[in-house]
């Protein structure tokens, strides 16, 4: 046998950590997720345990964004059915009337105040305080889908951030698909 040949052999013989990885891998994959933090040869971790986790990631990734799809659908059941009932469209127009109106009125009367205004011009100045109702009204039925979005957005429960806990899966045995 001459030096090339033993060079060849030495490099296709595998080390006994990486037929042992091979065993695993036939016998049960998950138990690599065990090994996630332990120092492993760098082949072996690149090979046998990052596709694991990678798997368990896209996993957790479907069904997160499977749930979160769940939750956009009924955060627009719940805003068209806010948006097309009657009482709330009424009701936030005459909210949003109320908050403009006291808005013209909390600043307009310490300014009259202020400037000693004329019995004329406070005249004029209260006399004209159905505008800011007019204009709330109005902004409050051009925001009533967006408003109703955010309600039905707030009282509809989140979707948790994904956790993946690789000590427990690598307990379950191995799912066949």
């Amino acid at each position: 046998m001459t030096t090339e040949t033993k060079e060849i052999n030495s490099q296709n013989i595998l080390s006994l950590a990486e037929l042992a990885a091979k065993e695993v891998q036939k016998i049960n994959p998950k138990m690599f997720l065990r090994f996630f933090d332990k120092p492993l040869l760098p082949a072996i971790q690149t090979k046998y345990v990052q596709p694991q986790i990678d798997l368990l990631t896209q996993e957790a990734e479907k069904q997160y964004v499977s749930m979160d799809n769940k939750r956009k659908e009924m955060v627009n059941k719940k805003k068209d059915s806010l948006s097309k009932d009657r009482c709330f469209s009424k009701t936030l127009m005459c909210l949003s009337g109320t908050f403009f109106t006291g808005i013209y009125l909390i600043i307009g009367t310490p300014l009259l105040e202020a400037t000693e205004a004329t019995a004329t011009t406070t005249a004029t100045y209260y006399g004209l305080f159905f505008l800011p109702f007019v204009g709330g009204s109005c902004l409050g039925v051009c925001l009533i889908d967006k408003i109703a979005r955010g309600i039905a957005s707030a009282i509809t429960p989140g979707v948790p951030a994904p956790v993946i806990d690789l000590a427990a899966e690598s307990q379950h045995p191995m799912r066949l698909s």
